[in-house]
């Protein structure tokens, strides 16, 4: 973890916060003091946190991703969107069977000629 990363920290019993961090400080007895702020805050927290303890540290960030979630924890759209899937697999299905159908029983290509040697 470095100044600059995302991280998510976590008290007992309260929910998840995901900060930046801005400044890491190591303490005397060992553990960290790390200051962090949320990017739409204007005041910075500071954590003391365990030298042995676990920090969640963001590697990956997909814009606007969060929007997408929320939109696909609706059931509706959930049901609507396994039917739309489910309506497409079916079409695929039918396709794939009928383009199998044509091609075993096309007959000889025109562009073909043959001939008979007497």
């Amino acid at each position: 973890m470095k100044v600059g990363d995302i991280v998510t920290l976590q008290l007992p019993g309260k929910e998840p916060i995901t900060h930046r961090v801005l400044r890491i400080d190591r303490l005397s007895n060992g553990n960290y003091l790390l200051e962090t702020r949320g990017d739409a805050n204007q005041l910075s927290e500071k954590w003391e946190i365990a030298s042995e303890e676990r920090i969640a540290v963001t590697f990956i960030r997909v814009h606007f991703i969060g929007y997408v979630l929320q939109f696909l924890s609706n059931i509706i759209v959930r049901v609507l969107l396994i039917g739309a899937m489910a309506t497409l697999a079916v079409i695929w299905v039918r396709r794939q069977r009928t383009a199998h159908r044509v091609e075993t029983h096309r007959p000889p290509s025109l562009g073909y000629v043959d001939f008979l040697l007497c």
